[in-house]
């Protein structure tokens, strides 16, 4: 598809917990413009193409959050990130 063949790769992950910890840490929901900086504790996967971009226990970083802007993601929308983790 020609779309895909565009798309540059997401970038470096920067893993903090491991995914089980996040997943099951004390959560706070806020919006995603607001999460840089901050630990996920769930995956972040636009469609298309449906790859994370941020998984549970990874930094939410400047970097990441760009790649989901390029894609048109909903900046706005909520993402759980765990409270409490820096």
């Amino acid at each position: 598809a020609p779309y895909a063949a565009s798309l540059p790769a997401p970038p470096k992950p920067e893993p903090v917990l491991s995914p089980r910890a996040a997943t099951f840490a004390r959560t706070v929901s806020v919006p995603l413009v607001e999460a840089e900086g901050r630990i996920s504790a769930q995956c972040v996967a636009p469609y298309p193409p449906g790859v994370p971009v941020i998984a549970p226990g990874e930094r939410v970083t400047k970097k990441s959050l760009d790649y989901l802007g390029e894609l048109c993601y909903d900046m706005s929308s909520a993402i759980l990130i765990c409270d409490g983790e820096e």
